[in-house]
This record gives structure tokens, C-alpha cells and sequence, in this order.
């Protein structure tokens, strides 16, 4: 489901959300031919087209459900016959390594993938762990090969692969490297190769001539020499097959180093065979989608079950079993007490695949929302994912979901380190600073022009609003010059670069906005102010952040740890509420205008949403310290908004 046209999906084997993801390519369309873009490589993404009719060989790691991609590391074909080192075309699999396949002789459920490789007579069976790719090859009686292809991709291009290492450390184990520059700027990925059958013989050939070989030229390099590299490498390694037995082949992946990588083979395979690890790949998967039950006819529980898998895929387990793994930095960090993960689609996956993982993989939520803010500290720019894969920040697409992410893990009570969450979802560079108190501004005027133009509203109204927007104004003024003073971030009035403040300016015109149009339709002008009243107070109480507030800690609880959704702040003037009341209580005066807007649709889903949400993303791009609890209120918001429902606190409706 999914593998033809622009599904974007694979057939391959793996384990939710493992790095390995061993699956057939189908064809080797480039993303570039000197320079100039072509078009038909966005059809394989995942590297596979059900329309096809070979394949190139099994690769280890794809990407799923993608509009851009990378990867296809480490190929492995097995052939029979003379060697060729090139993958041929479609129009001429004769010409190249590829072999025809028919569906009828492919299986694929999760965990497993089979195929009869026509033109050589193997059948190729695929499972998987989280970091190791399993290959069971049953050959013709006679001899046989395997083709390593270092120089494959997807989006591939000629000068991709930077370097790539192998060494032949015995008869039976092979490690190494392979660096490239794709999407992934600079993605190394290393491995540990083994085989169940002794190697008789072996030797490479580098596709394009090497300009410089030093004194490697002394040695006969291309046959039985241990230490392989190059830029354009394909091996081959030759077996005796006339036993009739399966040949299986272990490929161990590490971001960190080939005895990682190494490490990983060992934890994950040893003593266990190809029909052993099959099953316990069939058994994780069973595990991750029992936590629904879904009944109906064939289509509908095909459907939910197969969207429930492709959310399992990525993101990816991105460390090796001893902890370790490459950081953003490109150094090697240990995690502590987390899982690190990569394949961060964020534009993709804020709006739905996160909350999900909140609502049914809570302790996976943990590790991502660790692993976002781990990505936080090793960036040079101090930013949570935008769209980062392989210890590589690409910059696909716009804006600044993680905000988002934190922000509805926040909400629904998944661990995390606050301090730095609170640090990391709004941020900006220092040098636009003041983008909040120019966005505050410029809707002013915006707001004044509509009261003049709704005369109805009256005296009462404006005096509301032109009293909240003196006091709000003055705290977002004291906070940006604190800030530009260098005073720091002490007390109320710098709390957050004035973002605070501003917030209640900004949700105070969305207010009076709707309280104007309302106006002129001669509505109860005075109850709306009132509301207005009380949601501008419950914005200002929000300062987090200063002198202002005081953290309540229960029993022997660790001082050093942040503030829990459960636990209690003091706000001014209102002990004992918790930042969600506040919250709550908020969007509970905002939730009156939802109402009252609800015989409009076109204010209902038309102006308000687009308000709110122009505004969130000022927020999510704002102030340097601006609260995580902005972001909070705004999911909640935004929910209201446009769901008409519950606020979703603790006892509050």
C-alpha cells in the first residue's frame, strides 16, 4: 500500500521505528546529472515503484512517506554468473547487475519481504532488528556471489559519496564506512558485515579513476587485498553454494563507528537465525499495534492497520546499544536515561503523528521530546528541529513546528526538562528581538480602524480596550528596553522580552476585534467587554518567568527538578492556581466568543482561526525566552476555536 505513483512507501522489512530499514530499490534515477535536476527521481523516495519490474538490490535505509529524500545506504545483491559492476537501466536489465522480478512471487507483511530474483534463480528473504538488516539468499547448488554497492543512493548524484571504507577483517566479517553529501549534508554511516558461509574470494572495482593513489599503487588493491576504499567502490565477495544451504548475511548499522556498529550485531543476532529473528520481528510489531482493536470488513481494518504501521516507521532510533551517538555538533554524545531518535519530518508530523505518539506511546514521546531538545543544545543557531535527519539539520520547509510538538507533549503530561523547554520553543535570533512588539503595534491601528468603522460598540468598549492596551504596551515596552539595556531577565516587566505582555496585547485586539464586529451586529457590547476584561487579566497573570512566581515542590521531591503540569504555581493576586487554570480560565472567556460567533461562520472560520493562527506563529518565531505556556494556551486555543469543545484541563470544561 502505498509503493506506486507518490505514495512514498516501501515493501521492506523492519521494526517500529528502527535505523535499519532493508527494503528493494527498483531503479537508480539521479537527482541531478551535472548540475541539472530530474524530474521522475521524486518517484522514488522510498527507491521503490510497484510498476517496475526489476530491482536494483536490497538498501538499508529509507525514508517513508516523504516529499524529499536521501539515504539507500549500503546495497547488497546477490548474483550468479559472471560479475557486473553496474546496475544496468530498466530498458536493459541485461545490462547491469538489476534482475527482473514478478509479484506473484512477492510476500511482504511487517517484519518480512520475499522475492524470486528471475534472472538468477535466488530467492531473497529480508527481516530486520531496530539496527540490523537480516538477508537470507537460497541460491542455485554452485557458486555464487554478493554484490556490495557503495557508491548506490537515493536522490543519488554523481560526487555523493565522499568516501567509503571496507575492510575484510576475516573470511566471514566485514567492516566499514561510507560518508556522504546529500540531503543530510554530511551523514556517516558505519557497519559490520558478517556471513554464514566463508568467503572463497573477493575484490572491487572503483567506478571512476582516482586521481591521486599515493603509494597504494604498489599493491594489487582490486583483488584479495584487505582494506578497500574509494568514492565510486562496488565489491564482490565469492561463495560455495553446493551444499544447497542458505547463504544469510548480518548488516549492522551504527551513526557512531564500525565496532558500534559491530557491538549492535552482536546484541541484537547473536545465536539467533534468519527464521528466529523473523518471528521476533513479527512479535514487535504485533505488540506496537495491538493498543487498538479495530473491527469492521476487510478494507476498513486493512486501512487503519496499515496507516497505524506507516506512523511506526519513522522516526528512527539514532544511537548505538552502549548510548552513543553523532550529535547535530557532529560530535559523539552519550544519552542519558533517553533513546535518540532522528528523521524529524516536523512540518509533516506536528499536526497529527505527534499527539498520537502522546496519546498511545507516551515513554516514545519522552525520548523525542529529549531527543528535540538534545538537538537544541548542539545547535549552532540554538533551535529545536525544523526538518533534521542523520545528525544533519536540512532546513526543508518553513516555520517552527517543534514549538508545537513540545508544546501539546507539555500538555499532555509528558516528562521532559521544562527549564529548557521553556527555553527552547520560542526562539529567535537576538538581533529580531523585537519582532513581538512590531507585530503587537501594527495590529493596533488595524483594530482602531474597525471600531471607528463599528460606531455601535460605544464609549464603554473603548475605554476597555484602549486601558488594557495602555498597561499591556507598557510591560512589552519595559520588557524589549530591559532587553536591549542588557538588564537580563529579572522581574515581571522583562519577563520574556515583554512576550507576555505582548501576548495579552495581541489576543486582547483578537478580542476587541470580535467584540467590534460583534458590535455593529448590535449584540450585548457590555457582556463582551466584560469577557475581554477578564481575559486580558488571565493573560497577565501568566508571568512565568522573573520574581514573580514561586515553585511549590510536595514531599522530598528533587528541588533541582522542573515544575510538573500537576504541580501548583503562585500567581499574583491568585495562590494556589496552577498555570493550567490560568490557562483554562482564559480560554474559557475566549470560548464564550465561540459561541456567540457560532451563528457566523464565516467569522467562525474564517477570521478568528486566521487570527489566532497568525499570531501562534509569531509566537512559535518570537521573543528569546517568550514562555512555553504561550504555546500551550494557543494549542488550546486554537482547539476551542475550532472544535467548539472542552478545554482540556483537569476538572474544568
Amino acid at each position: 500500500i502505498g509503493t506506486n505513483g507518490m505514495g512514498h512507501t516501501f515493501p521492506g522489512a523492519c521494526v517500529p521505528h528502527g535505523l535499519v530499514q532493508l527494503s528493494p530499490d527498483t531503479d537508480t534515477i539521479p537527482h541531478n546529472i551535472n548540475g541539472t535536476y530530474q524530474p521522475r527521481v521524486y518517484e522514488y523516495c522510498a527507491g521503490y515503484q510497484h510498476r517496475d519490474s526489476s530491482i536494483v538490490g536490497f538498501s538499508h535505509t529509507h525514508f517513508n512517506g516523504t516529499g524529499h529524500s536521501d539515504l539507500g545506504d549500503i546495497l547488497i545483491m546477490p548474483v550468479t554468473g559472471d560479475i557486473k559492476f553496474n546496475p544496468g537501466t530498466a530498458e536493459n536489465p541485461d545490462s547491469g547487475y538489476r534482475s527482473r522480478f514478478s509479484h506473484a512471487t512477492e510476500k511482504a507483511w511487517p517484519g518480512y519481504y520475499s522475492v524470486m530474483l528471475e534472472d538468477y534463480g535466488v530467492k531473497a528473504e529480508l527481516t530486520a532488528t531496530e539496527r540490523v538488516g537480516i538477508h537470507r539468499y537460497t541460491f542455485p547448488k554452485g557458486d555464487g556471489h554478493i554484490l556490495l554497492d557503495l557508491k548506490h543512493g537515493i536522490y543519488n548524484y554523481d560526487g555523493k559519496v565522499l568516501w567509503a571504507n571496507l575492510r575484510v577483517e576475516n573470511d566471514t566479517l566485514l567492516t566499514g564506512y561510507r560518508i556522504t553529501n546529500g540531503w543530510a549534508r554530511v551523514n556517516y554511516t558505519y557497519f559490520a558485515i558478517t556471513f554464514s558461509k566463508p568467503i572463497r574470494g573477493y575484490g572491487y572495482k572503483e567506478m571512476k579513476p582516482m586521481l591521486y593513489n599515493g603509494m597504494w599503487r604498489k599493491f594489487d588493491i582490486y583483488r584479495n587485498f584487505p582494506e578497500i576504499g574509494g568514492r565510486n567502490v562496488v565489491a564482490y565477495f565469492d561463495f560455495d553454494l553446493s551444499d544447497g544451504t542458505p547463504l544469510e548475511v548480518k548488516v549492522a548499522l551504527s551513526p557512531v563507528s564500525a565496532s558500534g556498529a559491530l557491538n549492535n550485531l552482536r546484541i541484537e543476532t547473536a545465536g539467533k537465525n534468519f527464521g528466529q529473528l523473523c518471528a521476533q520481528a513479527g512479535q514487535k510489531w504485533e505488540d506496537a499495534l495491538s493498543v487498538i482493536d479495530v473491527k469492521g470488513d476487510y478494507d476498513q481494518v486493512c486501512n487503519i492497520y496499515s496507516s497505524m504501521y506507516h506512523t511506526m516507521i519513522n522516526p528512527s532510533v539514532y544511537m548505538d546499544h552502549d548510548g552513543s551517538y553523532r550529535g547535530l555538533d557532529q560530535e559523539i554524545h552519550q544519552a542519558d536515561q533517553f533513546t535518540n531518535y532522528t528523521v524529524f519530518s516536523v512540518w509533516d508530523t506536528y499536526r497529527a503523528l505527534h499527539p498520537l505518539f502522546n496519546l498511545f506511546y507516551p515513554s516514545r514521546s519522552k525520548d523525542i521530546v529529549a531527543s528535540f531538545l538534545a538537538h537544541y543544545r548542539q545547535s549552532v543557531h540554538g533551535l529545536l528541529p525544523i526538518w533534521s535527519h542523520m545528525a544533519n539539520e536540512n532546513w526543508c520547509m518553513i516555520g517552527y513546528h517543534g514549538a508545537s510538538v513540545i508544546a501539546d507533549a507539555y500538555v499532555k503530561g509528558i516528562p521532559m526538562d521544562e527549564k529548557l523547554a521553556l527555553e527552547a520553543v520560542p526562539v529567535l535570533m537576538d538581533e529580531l528581538g523585537q519582532v513581538d512588539l512590531l507585530i503587537g503595534r501594527s495590529l493596533a491601528p488595524l483594530c482602531h480602524g474597525v471600531a471607528q468603522l463599528g460606531g455601535r460598540v460605544g464609549d464603554g468598549a473603548d475605554g476597555v480596550h484602549a486601558e488594557a492596551h495602555e498597561v499591556t504596551q507598557g510591560l512589552a515596552d519595559d520588557g524589549v528596553q530591559g532587553d536591549q539595556n542588557g538588564e537580563g531577565q529579572e522581574g515581571p516587566q522583562t519577563a520574556g522580552h515583554g512576550v507576555h505582555a505582548l501576548l495579552g496585547v495581541e489576543v486582547g485586539h483578537l478580542l476587541l476585534l470580535a467584540l467590534l464586529i460583534i458590535g455593529v451586529a448590535g449584540l450585548d457590547v457590555l457582556h463582551l467587554a466584560l469577557h475581554t476584561v477578564h481575559a486580558q487579566h488571565a493573560l497577565l497573570t501568566l508571568q512565568l518567568e522573573g520574581q514573580d512566581h514561586q515553585l511549590h515542590h510536595q514531599g522530598e521531591q528533587d528541588q533541582r527538578q522542573a515544575v510538573g503540569p500537576g504541580e501548583r504555581i503562585e500567581y499574583p493576586g491568585q495562590p494556589g492556581k496552577r498555570h493550567t487554570d490560568i490557562i483554562s480560565e482564559l480560554c474559557e472567556h475566549i470560548f464564550f466568543l465561540r459561541l456567540v460567533l457560532g451563528k457566523s461562520r464565516w467569522l467562525r472560520n474564517g477570521i478568528i482561526p486566521a487570527l489566532v493562527e497568525g499570531i501562534a506563529s509569531q509566537y512559535t518565531l518570537g521573543g528569546k525566552k517568550a514562555a512555553l505556556y504561550g504555546a500551550v494556551f494557543f494549542h488550546r486555543l486554537q482547539s476551542v476555536l475550532r472544535a467548539g469543545g472542552n478545554i482540556a484541563a483537569p476538572g474544568r470544561k
